[in-house]
C-alpha cells in the first residue's frame, strides 16, 4: 500500500482503503460480526475504518510457573479477553467535530474509550496519521453488547456527520 500522502484524509485514500478491505473481507481476515459497523462507517464521507475487532473470548490456556520460594510448580487457567475496538481516519474538518462531540459517549455504558490518537496502524506501515479510536463492549462479552456498541457508535457518527453540516451551513 502506498504511503499517506496527506496527515488527513483523502478521497483517493479512501478508496485505497475500501479495496484493501473488499479484499480483506474476502479473504477471511475480518471478524464477521464487525462487517456490519464497517460498512456504515464507511458509507459516510469524509471517514474511513483502517482496523476493527469484534471482541474475543479466547479459550483458557494453562499457565505454569515456579514458586520461587517453595520451587513448586504452580498452574493456572487463564483466559484470554479482547475488547471490540475501530480505528478511523478522517478528514481535518471531520476530525475537528470529532474533537468537540467525543465526550458525549463517555455517558455510553458499552463504550470504554473513545480517542484520537496519533498511531501506526498496519494499513499505513510506519507512517505516523490521526486515528480515531473507540473501544467498546464486544463479542468477548455478548453477541447483544457488541450489537448494543454497534447502535451507539454508528447514532453518534450520524450525530457528529449533522454537526458537521450544521457548522458549514
Amino acid at each position: 500500500m502506498a504511503e499517506v500522502s496527506s496527515l488527513w484524509l483523502t478521497e483517493e485514500e479512501k478508496q485505497r482503503h475500501l479495496a484493501h478491505l473488499a479484499g480483506r473481507i474476502e479473504a477471511g481476515e475480518v471478524d464477521e460480526e464487525i462487517i456490519p459497523l464497517l460498512d456504515t462507517i464507511n458509507a459516510y464521507p469524509d471517514m474511513v475504518t483502517v482496523q476493527s475487532c469484534s471482541g474475543h473470548r479466547g479459550k483458557p490456556k494453562p499457565e505454569v510457573w515456579m514458586d520461587t520460594v517453595s520451587g513448586h510448580n504452580l498452574e493456572r487457567s487463564v483466559e484470554y479477553l479482547s475488547d471490540g475496538h475501530i480505528q478511523i481516519r478522517t478528514t481535518k474538518q471531520l476530525s475537528d467535530v470529532f474533537c468537540e462531540h467525543a465526550a458525549t459517549l463517555a455517558i455510553e455504558e458499552e463504550i470504554c474509550q473513545v480517542s484520537l490518537t496519533w498511531g501506526r496502524s498496519n494499513t499505513y506501515q510506519q507512517q505516523e496519521c490521526p486515528l480515531w479510536e473507540f473501544v467498546f463492549a464486544g463479542l468477548n462479552e455478548s453477541p447483544v453488547a457488541l450489537a448494543a456498541s454497534t447502535a451507539i457508535i454508528a447514532k453518534w457518527l450520524c450525530e457528529a456527520l449533522a454537526a458537521r453540516r450544521d457548522n458549514h451551513a
